[in-house]
Protein backbone atom coordinates (compact mmCIF):
# COMPACT_ATOMS: atom_id res chain seq x y z
CA UNK A 1 0.00 0.00 0.00
CA UNK A 2 2.65 2.46 1.07
CA UNK A 3 6.26 3.02 -0.03
CA UNK A 4 5.53 4.72 -3.35
CA UNK A 5 8.28 6.76 -5.06
CA UNK A 6 6.18 9.94 -4.80
CA UNK A 7 2.91 10.56 -2.99
CA UNK A 8 0.43 13.35 -2.20
CA UNK A 9 -0.48 14.01 1.42
CA UNK A 10 -3.95 15.62 1.54
CA UNK A 11 -5.18 17.27 4.75
CA UNK A 12 -8.98 17.62 4.49
CA UNK A 13 -9.72 20.40 6.97
CA UNK A 14 -12.82 22.23 8.15
CA UNK A 15 -11.98 25.41 6.23
CA UNK A 16 -9.89 24.11 3.34
CA UNK A 17 -7.52 21.59 1.83
CA UNK A 18 -3.76 21.51 2.31
CA UNK A 19 -1.73 19.24 0.05
CA UNK A 20 1.94 18.43 -0.52
CA UNK A 21 3.59 16.04 -2.97
CA UNK A 22 6.82 14.51 -1.66
CA UNK A 23 9.50 12.03 -2.64
CA UNK A 24 12.48 10.50 -0.85
CA UNK A 25 15.70 12.56 -0.96
CA UNK A 26 18.62 10.90 0.78
CA UNK A 27 17.80 10.55 4.48
CA UNK A 28 14.99 13.09 4.17
CA UNK A 29 12.23 14.02 1.77
CA UNK A 30 11.73 16.70 -0.88
CA UNK A 31 8.54 18.66 -1.57
CA UNK A 32 7.70 18.52 -5.29
CA UNK A 33 4.47 20.51 -5.14
CA UNK A 34 2.11 22.06 -2.60
CA UNK A 35 -1.34 23.63 -2.63
CA UNK A 36 -3.69 25.36 -0.21
CA UNK A 37 -7.35 25.70 -1.25
CA UNK A 38 -9.78 27.44 1.09
CA UNK A 39 -13.54 26.85 0.97
CA UNK A 40 -15.74 29.79 0.16
CA UNK A 41 -16.81 31.73 3.26
CA UNK A 42 -20.62 31.80 3.42
CA UNK A 43 -21.36 34.05 6.38
CA UNK A 44 -21.75 31.47 9.18
CA UNK A 45 -19.51 28.70 10.39
CA UNK A 46 -22.24 26.08 9.80
CA UNK A 47 -22.20 26.84 6.06
CA UNK A 48 -18.47 26.19 5.67
CA UNK A 49 -16.97 22.80 4.80
CA UNK A 50 -20.08 21.22 3.26
CA UNK A 51 -19.79 18.19 0.97
CA UNK A 52 -20.27 20.35 -2.11
CA UNK A 53 -17.50 22.71 -0.99
CA UNK A 54 -15.08 19.85 -0.27
CA UNK A 55 -15.74 18.15 -3.62
CA UNK A 56 -15.48 21.50 -5.42
CA UNK A 57 -12.12 22.14 -3.76
CA UNK A 58 -10.96 18.66 -4.77
CA UNK A 59 -11.90 19.33 -8.39
CA UNK A 60 -9.86 22.53 -8.22
CA UNK A 61 -6.96 20.56 -6.71
CA UNK A 62 -7.14 17.93 -9.50
CA UNK A 63 -7.21 20.52 -12.27
CA UNK A 64 -4.61 22.83 -10.76
CA UNK A 65 -2.10 20.04 -10.09
CA UNK A 66 -2.90 17.83 -13.11
CA UNK A 67 -3.64 14.76 -10.99
CA UNK A 68 -3.52 11.58 -13.10
CA UNK A 69 -4.68 8.02 -12.42
CA UNK A 70 -1.10 7.12 -11.51
CA UNK A 71 -0.94 9.61 -8.60
CA UNK A 72 -1.26 8.17 -5.10
CA UNK A 73 -2.95 10.15 -2.35
CA UNK A 74 -2.98 9.57 1.43
CA UNK A 75 -5.76 11.59 3.10
CA UNK A 76 -5.99 12.79 6.68
CA UNK A 77 -9.31 12.97 8.47
CA UNK A 78 -10.06 15.12 11.56
CA UNK A 79 -9.14 13.58 14.90
CA UNK A 80 -12.16 14.86 16.83
CA UNK A 81 -14.38 11.93 15.75
CA UNK A 82 -11.80 9.24 16.52
CA UNK A 83 -11.89 6.99 19.58
CA UNK A 84 -8.39 6.44 20.98
CA UNK A 85 -7.16 4.44 23.95
CA UNK A 86 -3.67 3.54 25.17
CA UNK A 87 -3.41 0.12 26.84
CA UNK A 88 -0.71 -2.20 28.17
CA UNK A 89 -0.53 -5.84 27.09
CA UNK A 90 1.29 -8.58 29.00
CA UNK A 91 4.66 -9.73 27.57
CA UNK A 92 3.84 -12.05 24.66
CA UNK A 93 5.40 -13.17 21.38
CA UNK A 94 5.02 -10.61 18.58
CA UNK A 95 2.88 -12.98 16.49
CA UNK A 96 0.27 -13.16 19.28
CA UNK A 97 -0.16 -9.40 19.60
CA UNK A 98 -2.98 -9.06 16.98
CA UNK A 99 -4.99 -11.80 18.71
CA UNK A 100 -4.72 -10.18 22.15
CA UNK A 101 -5.36 -6.68 20.76
CA UNK A 102 -8.59 -7.89 19.11
CA UNK A 103 -9.76 -9.20 22.48
CA UNK A 104 -8.89 -5.88 24.12
CA UNK A 105 -10.62 -3.98 21.30
CA UNK A 106 -13.90 -5.73 22.13
CA UNK A 107 -13.51 -4.64 25.76
CA UNK A 108 -12.26 -1.08 25.18
CA UNK A 109 -14.11 0.22 22.10
CA UNK A 110 -17.62 1.38 23.13
CA UNK A 111 -19.20 0.10 19.89
CA UNK A 112 -19.72 -3.25 18.22
CA UNK A 113 -16.61 -4.02 16.19
CA UNK A 114 -18.82 -4.57 13.12
CA UNK A 115 -19.80 -0.88 13.34
CA UNK A 116 -16.25 0.54 13.31
CA UNK A 117 -13.01 0.59 11.36
CA UNK A 118 -10.18 0.11 13.84
CA UNK A 119 -6.44 -0.37 13.92
CA UNK A 120 -3.65 -0.47 16.51
CA UNK A 121 -0.06 0.71 16.83
CA UNK A 122 2.72 -0.43 19.21
CA UNK A 123 3.97 2.72 20.93
CA UNK A 124 7.61 1.65 20.88
CA UNK A 125 9.21 0.66 17.60
CA UNK A 126 11.33 -2.03 19.31
CA UNK A 127 9.78 -4.52 21.75
CA UNK A 128 11.87 -5.57 24.76
CA UNK A 129 11.44 -9.25 25.80
CA UNK A 130 9.70 -9.58 29.16
CA UNK A 131 8.40 -5.99 29.11
CA UNK A 132 4.76 -4.95 28.92
CA UNK A 133 3.69 -3.92 25.41
CA UNK A 134 2.04 -0.50 25.17
CA UNK A 135 -0.51 -0.25 22.37
CA UNK A 136 -2.41 2.68 20.88
CA UNK A 137 -5.93 1.61 19.85
CA UNK A 138 -7.86 3.78 17.36
CA UNK A 139 -11.40 3.37 16.00
CA UNK A 140 -13.87 5.33 13.86
CA UNK A 141 -17.51 4.49 13.21
CA UNK A 142 -18.13 3.20 9.69
CA UNK A 143 -20.82 5.78 8.93
CA UNK A 144 -18.31 8.58 9.67
CA UNK A 145 -15.78 6.96 7.33
CA UNK A 146 -18.47 6.55 4.66
CA UNK A 147 -19.40 10.25 4.88
CA UNK A 148 -15.73 11.19 4.63
CA UNK A 149 -15.24 8.96 1.58
CA UNK A 150 -18.34 10.39 -0.09
CA UNK A 151 -16.66 13.80 -0.05
CA UNK A 152 -13.55 12.27 -1.64
CA UNK A 153 -15.34 10.88 -4.73
CA UNK A 154 -13.27 13.05 -7.14
CA UNK A 155 -10.09 11.21 -6.03
CA UNK A 156 -11.68 7.79 -5.49
CA UNK A 157 -9.23 5.82 -7.61
CA UNK A 158 -6.18 7.76 -6.32
CA UNK A 159 -6.85 7.14 -2.61
CA UNK A 160 -4.43 4.63 -1.05
CA UNK A 161 -4.89 5.28 2.66
CA UNK A 162 -6.58 7.34 5.39
CA UNK A 163 -4.68 8.42 8.47
CA UNK A 164 -5.91 10.26 11.56
CA UNK A 165 -4.69 13.86 11.43
CA UNK A 166 -3.11 13.88 14.89
CA UNK A 167 -1.11 10.74 14.12
CA UNK A 168 -0.03 12.25 10.79
CA UNK A 169 1.21 15.27 12.76
CA UNK A 170 3.32 12.93 14.91
CA UNK A 171 4.76 11.27 11.79
CA UNK A 172 5.80 14.68 10.44
CA UNK A 173 7.25 16.03 13.66
CA UNK A 174 9.17 12.89 14.64
CA UNK A 175 10.59 12.49 11.11
CA UNK A 176 11.41 16.11 10.28
CA UNK A 177 12.18 17.77 13.65
CA UNK A 178 13.46 14.68 15.51
CA UNK A 179 13.35 16.24 18.99
CA UNK A 180 16.13 15.15 21.33
CA UNK A 181 14.09 15.64 24.52
CA UNK A 182 10.47 15.33 25.58
CA UNK A 183 8.39 17.90 23.68
CA UNK A 184 4.78 19.03 23.55
CA UNK A 185 3.29 20.04 20.19
CA UNK A 186 0.08 22.11 20.06
CA UNK A 187 -1.66 22.52 16.69
CA UNK A 188 -4.60 24.96 16.81
CA UNK A 189 -7.10 24.01 14.10
CA UNK A 190 -10.48 25.48 13.21
CA UNK A 191 -12.71 23.23 15.35
CA UNK A 192 -10.33 21.61 17.82
CA UNK A 193 -6.76 21.85 19.02
CA UNK A 194 -4.50 18.82 18.78
CA UNK A 195 -2.04 18.17 21.61
CA UNK A 196 0.80 15.75 20.93
CA UNK A 197 3.35 14.53 23.45
CA UNK A 198 6.62 13.11 22.09
CA UNK A 199 8.43 11.45 24.99
CA UNK A 200 11.51 9.81 23.54
CA UNK A 201 10.16 6.54 22.01
CA UNK A 202 6.65 7.06 23.33
CA UNK A 203 3.83 9.31 22.11
CA UNK A 204 0.48 10.40 23.50
CA UNK A 205 -2.34 12.44 21.93
CA UNK A 206 -5.40 14.40 23.00
CA UNK A 207 -7.96 16.67 21.32
CA UNK A 208 -8.66 19.94 23.14
CA UNK A 209 -12.09 21.62 22.81
CA UNK A 210 -10.75 25.19 22.44
CA UNK A 211 -9.83 26.06 18.84
CA UNK A 212 -9.52 28.74 16.16
CA UNK A 213 -13.27 29.13 15.68
CA UNK A 214 -13.59 30.13 19.35
CA UNK A 215 -11.16 32.99 18.71
CA UNK A 216 -13.20 34.08 15.68
CA UNK A 217 -16.48 33.91 17.64
CA UNK A 218 -14.97 36.08 20.39
CA UNK A 219 -14.20 38.79 17.81
CA UNK A 220 -17.65 38.31 16.23
CA UNK A 221 -19.38 38.81 19.58
CA UNK A 222 -17.25 41.77 20.68
CA UNK A 223 -17.58 43.80 17.46
CA UNK A 224 -21.03 42.53 16.38
CA UNK A 225 -19.93 41.46 12.90
CA UNK A 226 -20.50 38.37 10.75
CA UNK A 227 -18.37 35.27 11.20
CA UNK A 228 -16.74 35.94 7.82
CA UNK A 229 -15.83 39.49 8.85
CA UNK A 230 -14.52 38.32 12.23
CA UNK A 231 -12.35 35.68 10.53
CA UNK A 232 -10.92 38.37 8.26
CA UNK A 233 -10.09 40.56 11.28
CA UNK A 234 -8.35 37.66 13.02
CA UNK A 235 -6.23 36.78 9.98
CA UNK A 236 -5.21 40.38 9.28
CA UNK A 237 -4.60 41.35 12.90
CA UNK A 238 -0.82 41.14 12.51
CA UNK A 239 -0.92 43.88 9.85
CA UNK A 240 -3.57 45.96 11.61
CA UNK A 241 -2.95 49.01 13.80
CA UNK A 242 -5.63 47.57 16.11
CA UNK A 243 -3.69 44.34 16.77
CA UNK A 244 -3.41 45.09 20.49
CA UNK A 245 -7.16 45.60 20.90
CA UNK A 246 -7.90 42.40 18.97
CA UNK A 247 -5.50 40.41 21.13
CA UNK A 248 -7.13 41.72 24.29
CA UNK A 249 -10.48 40.39 23.06
CA UNK A 250 -8.93 36.96 22.55
CA UNK A 251 -7.33 36.61 25.98
CA UNK A 252 -10.38 34.99 27.59
CA UNK A 253 -10.36 32.23 25.01
CA UNK A 254 -6.57 31.88 25.28
CA UNK A 255 -6.82 31.39 29.06
CA UNK A 256 -9.21 28.49 28.42
CA UNK A 257 -6.69 27.06 25.95
CA UNK A 258 -3.88 27.37 28.52
CA UNK A 259 -6.04 25.55 31.11
CA UNK A 260 -6.73 22.68 28.71
CA UNK A 261 -3.02 22.37 27.85
CA UNK A 262 -2.02 22.36 31.53
CA UNK A 263 -4.67 19.77 32.38
CA UNK A 264 -3.55 17.47 29.55
CA UNK A 265 0.17 17.74 30.33
CA UNK A 266 -0.57 17.17 34.03
CA UNK A 267 -2.50 14.00 33.21
CA UNK A 268 0.32 12.66 31.07
CA UNK A 269 2.86 13.39 33.82
CA UNK A 270 0.72 11.35 36.23
CA UNK A 271 1.14 8.39 33.86
CA UNK A 272 4.81 8.83 32.95
CA UNK A 273 5.95 9.95 36.43
CA UNK A 274 9.56 10.99 35.67
CA UNK A 275 8.96 12.98 32.47
CA UNK A 276 9.99 16.65 32.28
CA UNK A 277 8.97 19.14 29.59
CA UNK A 278 10.81 22.29 28.62
CA UNK A 279 9.79 22.81 24.97
CA UNK A 280 6.35 23.51 23.55
CA UNK A 281 6.07 23.90 19.76
CA UNK A 282 2.95 25.60 18.38
CA UNK A 283 1.43 25.20 14.91
CA UNK A 284 -1.60 26.53 13.05
CA UNK A 285 -2.25 29.93 11.48
CA UNK A 286 -3.73 31.20 14.75
CA UNK A 287 -0.13 31.71 15.90
CA UNK A 288 0.37 34.37 13.29
CA UNK A 289 -1.47 36.62 15.75
CA UNK A 290 1.04 38.89 17.53
CA UNK A 291 1.50 38.07 21.21
CA UNK A 292 0.27 34.46 21.05
CA UNK A 293 3.62 32.79 21.71
CA UNK A 294 4.49 35.15 24.56
CA UNK A 295 1.08 34.68 26.18
CA UNK A 296 1.48 30.88 26.24
CA UNK A 297 5.11 31.09 27.41
CA UNK A 298 4.19 33.41 30.30
CA UNK A 299 1.28 31.24 31.43
CA UNK A 300 2.74 27.76 30.86
CA UNK A 301 6.36 28.39 31.90
CA UNK A 302 7.75 26.56 28.86
CA UNK A 303 9.94 27.59 25.98
CA UNK A 304 7.23 28.28 23.42
CA UNK A 305 8.09 28.69 19.75
CA UNK A 306 6.19 28.45 16.49
CA UNK A 307 7.43 26.02 13.84
CA UNK A 308 9.53 28.12 11.47
CA UNK A 309 11.82 25.79 9.54
CA UNK A 310 12.06 22.24 8.23
CA UNK A 311 15.10 20.16 9.10
CA UNK A 312 14.84 16.97 7.06
CA UNK A 313 12.55 18.28 4.35
CA UNK A 314 13.68 20.35 1.37
CA UNK A 315 11.77 22.34 -1.22
CA UNK A 316 12.26 21.71 -4.94
CA UNK A 317 14.07 24.61 -6.64
CA UNK A 318 11.09 25.27 -8.91
CA UNK A 319 8.76 26.05 -5.98
CA UNK A 320 8.00 29.42 -4.41
CA UNK A 321 9.70 29.27 -0.99
CA UNK A 322 8.00 32.46 0.27
CA UNK A 323 4.53 31.10 -0.57
CA UNK A 324 5.29 27.85 1.25
CA UNK A 325 6.75 29.54 4.32
CA UNK A 326 3.68 31.79 4.51
CA UNK A 327 1.64 28.68 5.35
CA UNK A 328 4.31 26.48 6.95
CA UNK A 329 2.36 26.39 10.23
CA UNK A 330 -0.52 24.55 8.50
CA UNK A 331 1.33 21.99 6.36
CA UNK A 332 2.44 19.64 9.17
CA UNK A 333 -0.41 17.14 8.78
CA UNK A 334 -0.11 16.98 4.97
CA UNK A 335 3.66 16.43 5.28
CA UNK A 336 3.11 13.66 7.84
CA UNK A 337 0.73 11.94 5.45
CA UNK A 338 3.40 12.13 2.75
CA UNK A 339 6.00 10.64 5.12
CA UNK A 340 3.67 7.70 5.77
CA UNK A 341 2.92 7.29 2.06
CA UNK A 342 6.67 6.98 1.36
CA UNK A 343 6.98 4.24 3.98
CA UNK A 344 9.15 6.35 6.32
CA UNK A 345 6.82 6.74 9.32
CA UNK A 346 6.74 5.02 12.70
CA UNK A 347 2.94 5.10 12.92
CA UNK A 348 1.27 3.13 10.13
CA UNK A 349 -2.40 3.32 11.16
CA UNK A 350 -4.70 3.13 8.12
CA UNK A 351 -8.52 3.32 8.43
CA UNK A 352 -9.31 3.04 4.71
CA UNK A 353 -11.85 0.17 4.46
CA UNK A 354 -10.44 -2.89 2.68
CA UNK A 355 -13.57 -3.06 0.50
CA UNK A 356 -12.82 0.43 -0.79
CA UNK A 357 -9.26 -0.55 -1.70
CA UNK A 358 -10.54 -3.65 -3.53
CA UNK A 359 -13.05 -1.56 -5.47
CA UNK A 360 -10.25 0.81 -6.49
CA UNK A 361 -8.12 -2.04 -7.83
CA UNK A 362 -11.06 -3.61 -9.67
CA UNK A 363 -11.90 -0.25 -11.22
CA UNK A 364 -8.33 0.13 -12.48
CA UNK A 365 -8.21 -3.38 -13.93
CA UNK A 366 -11.65 -3.24 -15.57
CA UNK A 367 -10.51 -1.51 -18.80
CA UNK A 368 -7.87 -4.21 -19.26
CA UNK A 369 -10.45 -6.96 -18.72
CA UNK A 370 -12.82 -5.32 -21.20
CA UNK A 371 -10.12 -5.00 -23.84
CA UNK A 372 -9.17 -8.64 -23.32
CA UNK A 373 -12.80 -9.73 -23.71
CA UNK A 374 -13.08 -7.72 -26.91
CA UNK A 375 -10.06 -9.43 -28.40
CA UNK A 376 -11.35 -12.85 -27.41
CA UNK A 377 -14.72 -12.26 -29.06
CA UNK A 378 -13.04 -10.86 -32.14
CA UNK A 379 -10.81 -13.93 -32.34
CA UNK A 380 -13.87 -16.16 -32.13
CA UNK A 381 -15.43 -14.45 -35.13
CA UNK A 382 -12.29 -14.59 -37.25
CA UNK A 383 -11.66 -18.22 -36.35
CA UNK A 384 -15.18 -19.08 -37.53
CA UNK A 385 -14.43 -17.51 -40.91
CA UNK A 386 -10.97 -19.06 -41.13
CA UNK A 387 -12.10 -22.62 -40.44
CA UNK A 388 -14.80 -22.39 -43.10
CA UNK A 389 -12.23 -21.41 -45.73
CA UNK A 390 -9.89 -24.21 -44.62
CA UNK A 391 -12.64 -26.82 -44.98
CA UNK A 392 -13.47 -25.65 -48.50
CA UNK A 393 -9.82 -25.90 -49.56
CA UNK A 394 -9.54 -29.46 -48.25
CA UNK A 395 -12.57 -30.57 -50.23
CA UNK A 396 -10.82 -29.58 -53.45
CA UNK A 397 -8.40 -32.52 -52.99
CA UNK A 398 -11.02 -35.30 -52.65
CA UNK A 399 -10.42 -36.43 -56.21
CA UNK A 400 -6.71 -37.10 -55.62
CA UNK A 401 -7.22 -40.35 -53.76
CA UNK A 402 -8.98 -42.29 -51.03
CA UNK A 403 -6.42 -41.40 -48.40
CA UNK A 404 -6.76 -37.71 -49.07
CA UNK A 405 -10.55 -38.03 -49.04
CA UNK A 406 -10.51 -39.76 -45.63
CA UNK A 407 -8.38 -36.97 -44.21
CA UNK A 408 -10.70 -34.35 -45.65
CA UNK A 409 -13.75 -36.04 -44.13
CA UNK A 410 -12.05 -36.29 -40.76
CA UNK A 411 -11.15 -32.59 -40.77
CA UNK A 412 -14.64 -31.72 -41.94
CA UNK A 413 -16.15 -33.64 -39.05
CA UNK A 414 -13.91 -31.89 -36.51
CA UNK A 415 -14.81 -28.54 -38.01
CA UNK A 416 -18.57 -29.23 -37.88
CA UNK A 417 -18.32 -30.41 -34.25
CA UNK A 418 -16.48 -27.24 -33.25
CA UNK A 419 -18.91 -25.07 -35.20
CA UNK A 420 -21.97 -26.70 -33.61
CA UNK A 421 -20.59 -26.38 -30.08
CA UNK A 422 -19.80 -22.70 -30.65
CA UNK A 423 -23.29 -21.98 -31.96
CA UNK A 424 -25.26 -23.91 -29.32
CA UNK A 425 -24.53 -24.42 -25.65
CA UNK A 426 -20.93 -23.48 -24.92
CA UNK A 427 -20.25 -20.29 -22.94
CA UNK A 428 -17.83 -17.65 -24.19
CA UNK A 429 -14.84 -19.06 -22.31
CA UNK A 430 -15.42 -22.60 -23.62
CA UNK A 431 -15.85 -21.21 -27.12
CA UNK A 432 -12.59 -19.37 -26.85
CA UNK A 433 -10.77 -22.41 -25.52
CA UNK A 434 -11.42 -24.26 -28.77
CA UNK A 435 -10.26 -21.70 -31.27
CA UNK A 436 -6.55 -22.44 -31.05
CA UNK A 437 -3.81 -19.81 -30.89
CA UNK A 438 -2.71 -17.19 -33.39
CA UNK A 439 0.07 -15.12 -31.82
CA UNK A 440 0.51 -13.05 -34.98
CA UNK A 441 -3.21 -12.21 -34.83
CA UNK A 442 -3.02 -10.88 -31.26
CA UNK A 443 0.02 -8.73 -32.05
CA UNK A 444 -1.77 -7.21 -35.03
CA UNK A 445 -5.17 -6.56 -33.46
CA UNK A 446 -4.28 -5.30 -29.96
CA UNK A 447 -2.88 -1.88 -30.96
CA UNK A 448 -5.63 -1.40 -33.56
CA UNK A 449 -8.44 -2.02 -31.11
CA UNK A 450 -6.90 0.24 -28.47
CA UNK A 451 -6.36 3.14 -30.87
CA UNK A 452 -9.89 2.83 -32.25
CA UNK A 453 -11.57 3.96 -29.03
CA UNK A 454 -11.63 7.80 -28.70
CA UNK A 455 -10.92 9.54 -25.40
CA UNK A 456 -14.04 9.99 -23.26
CA UNK A 457 -15.58 6.67 -24.35
CA UNK A 458 -15.94 3.90 -21.75
CA UNK A 459 -16.75 0.34 -22.80
CA UNK A 460 -18.83 -1.78 -20.41
CA UNK A 461 -19.54 -5.13 -22.11
CA UNK A 462 -19.13 -7.26 -25.22
CA UNK A 463 -21.44 -9.99 -26.53
CA UNK A 464 -21.82 -12.37 -29.45
CA UNK A 465 -24.69 -14.46 -30.77
CA UNK A 466 -25.70 -16.46 -33.84
CA UNK A 467 -28.66 -15.37 -35.95
CA UNK A 468 -30.30 -16.86 -39.02
CA UNK A 469 -31.80 -14.67 -41.78
CA UNK A 470 -35.55 -14.50 -41.41
CA UNK A 471 -35.60 -15.76 -37.81
CA UNK A 472 -37.82 -13.86 -35.31
CA UNK A 473 -35.94 -10.91 -33.83
CA UNK A 474 -33.05 -11.24 -36.26
CA UNK A 475 -31.32 -7.96 -37.09
CA UNK A 476 -30.80 -6.43 -40.50
CA UNK A 477 -27.23 -7.60 -40.91
CA UNK A 478 -27.60 -10.16 -43.69
CA UNK A 479 -27.07 -8.29 -46.95
CA UNK A 480 -25.28 -10.71 -49.26
CA UNK A 481 -25.51 -13.62 -46.80
CA UNK A 482 -26.28 -17.14 -47.96
CA UNK A 483 -29.96 -18.02 -47.19
CA UNK A 484 -30.31 -20.18 -44.08
CA UNK A 485 -26.64 -19.72 -43.17
CA UNK A 486 -26.21 -18.66 -39.47
CA UNK A 487 -24.14 -15.51 -39.00
CA UNK A 488 -22.06 -14.41 -36.02
CA UNK A 489 -23.37 -11.07 -34.64
CA UNK A 490 -21.12 -9.13 -32.22
CA UNK A 491 -21.95 -6.09 -30.07
CA UNK A 492 -20.10 -3.55 -27.93
CA UNK A 493 -21.90 -1.64 -25.14
CA UNK A 494 -20.51 1.54 -23.63
CA UNK A 495 -21.07 5.14 -22.63
CA UNK A 496 -19.83 8.63 -23.40
CA UNK A 497 -20.40 11.90 -21.54
CA UNK A 498 -23.73 13.33 -22.61
CA UNK A 499 -22.24 16.54 -23.94
CA UNK A 500 -20.59 14.63 -26.78
CA UNK A 501 -23.96 13.48 -28.12
CA UNK A 502 -25.04 10.87 -30.62
CA UNK A 503 -23.23 12.73 -33.41
CA UNK A 504 -19.94 12.07 -31.64
CA UNK A 505 -20.68 8.34 -31.51
CA UNK A 506 -21.54 8.16 -35.19
CA UNK A 507 -18.74 10.36 -36.53
CA UNK A 508 -15.94 9.31 -34.20
CA UNK A 509 -16.58 5.98 -32.53
CA UNK A 510 -18.41 4.07 -35.30
CA UNK A 511 -16.01 5.24 -38.00
CA UNK A 512 -13.07 4.29 -35.82
CA UNK A 513 -14.46 0.82 -35.19
CA UNK A 514 -15.18 0.38 -38.90
CA UNK A 515 -11.56 1.28 -39.53
CA UNK A 516 -10.36 -1.65 -37.38
CA UNK A 517 -10.38 -4.15 -40.24
CA UNK A 518 -8.43 -7.41 -40.10
CA UNK A 519 -7.91 -8.89 -43.58
CA UNK A 520 -7.88 -12.58 -44.36
CA UNK A 521 -5.21 -14.28 -46.44
CA UNK A 522 -6.98 -13.32 -49.68
CA UNK A 523 -7.06 -9.64 -48.76
CA UNK A 524 -10.81 -9.64 -48.02
CA UNK A 525 -12.02 -7.62 -44.98
CA UNK A 526 -13.59 -9.69 -42.19
CA UNK A 527 -16.28 -7.25 -41.00
CA UNK A 528 -19.73 -6.32 -42.28
CA UNK A 529 -21.09 -2.80 -41.67
CA UNK A 530 -21.72 -1.65 -38.09
CA UNK A 531 -24.99 -0.23 -36.76
CA UNK A 532 -25.68 2.11 -33.82
CA UNK A 533 -28.60 1.02 -31.65
CA UNK A 534 -30.52 2.83 -28.84
CA UNK A 535 -28.88 5.63 -26.85
CA UNK A 536 -31.25 6.30 -23.90
CA UNK A 537 -29.28 5.64 -20.73
CA UNK A 538 -32.26 5.01 -18.44
CA UNK A 539 -33.70 2.42 -20.86
CA UNK A 540 -30.60 0.71 -22.24
CA UNK A 541 -28.45 0.30 -19.14
CA UNK A 542 -29.68 2.07 -16.00
CA UNK A 543 -26.86 0.51 -13.98
CA UNK A 544 -24.39 2.75 -15.84
CA UNK A 545 -26.25 5.84 -14.66
CA UNK A 546 -25.50 4.91 -11.04
CA UNK A 547 -21.82 4.59 -11.78
CA UNK A 548 -21.58 0.81 -12.26
CA UNK A 549 -20.05 -1.23 -13.74
CA UNK A 550 -17.52 1.38 -14.78
CA UNK A 551 -17.32 2.71 -11.21
CA UNK A 552 -17.65 6.28 -12.47
CA UNK A 553 -20.30 8.53 -10.86
CA UNK A 554 -22.48 9.52 -13.85
CA UNK A 555 -25.68 11.57 -13.64
CA UNK A 556 -28.65 10.41 -15.73
CA UNK A 557 -28.83 13.62 -17.71
CA UNK A 558 -25.18 13.37 -18.73
CA UNK A 559 -24.90 9.63 -19.51
CA UNK A 560 -25.23 8.58 -23.15
CA UNK A 561 -25.23 4.80 -23.54
CA UNK A 562 -24.67 3.14 -26.89
CA UNK A 563 -24.56 -0.27 -28.51
CA UNK A 564 -22.67 -0.92 -31.73
CA UNK A 565 -23.37 -4.15 -33.56
CA UNK A 566 -21.75 -5.80 -36.58
CA UNK A 567 -21.75 -9.12 -38.45
CA UNK A 568 -18.64 -11.22 -38.92
CA UNK A 569 -18.53 -12.34 -42.55
CA UNK A 570 -18.44 -16.02 -43.38
CA UNK A 571 -16.67 -17.41 -46.41
CA UNK A 572 -20.01 -17.76 -48.17
CA UNK A 573 -20.70 -14.04 -47.59
CA UNK A 574 -17.35 -13.09 -49.02
CA UNK A 575 -17.86 -15.25 -52.11
CA UNK A 576 -21.37 -13.87 -52.65
CA UNK A 577 -20.07 -10.29 -52.47
CA UNK A 578 -17.35 -11.08 -54.98
CA UNK A 579 -19.89 -12.52 -57.45
CA UNK A 580 -22.35 -9.65 -56.93
CA UNK A 581 -19.70 -7.00 -57.49
CA UNK A 582 -19.93 -5.74 -61.10
CA UNK A 583 -16.83 -6.35 -63.19
CA UNK A 584 -14.90 -3.26 -64.25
Amino acid sequence: MFGASAVWGLDVGRFGLKAVKVKKAGAGIQILAFDHIEYEMAGSVEEIGTSDQVMGALQTFIQRNKITKADRIIAGMPSRQVFSRFINLPPVERKRIPEIVKYEARQQIPFDLDEVIWDFQPIKAELVPGEEIEIGLFAIKKDIIDDFLTNLQPIKFNLYGIQISLLALYNFFSFDQRPERSTVVVDVGAENTSLLVIDRERFWIRNLPVAGNDLTKAIQSKFNVSFEEAEHVKRKAAQSKHAKQVFEVLQTVLRDLVSEIQRSIGYYKSLAKDVKFEDLVVMGNAFKLPGMEKFLADNLQYKVKALSELRNTTLADSLDADAFNENILTFGIALGLGVQGLGLSHITIDVLPSSYAQEREIGKKKPIAIATAALLFLALGLRYSFEGRQNRQLKQFETEGVDVLDKVKKLEGEYQAAKNSVGQNMGPLNQIAGIGTRRDFWIAVLPRLGSAIPKGVYLSSFSSRYETPGAPGAGAFFAGAKPGQPALIMSIDGEVPGQFGEKFIREKLMKNIESVVVYDEDGVPAFAGVVLEGVKAEERAPQLVAGAPTGRPVRPETALVFRITWRVKSDEDIEAEKKAKPKA
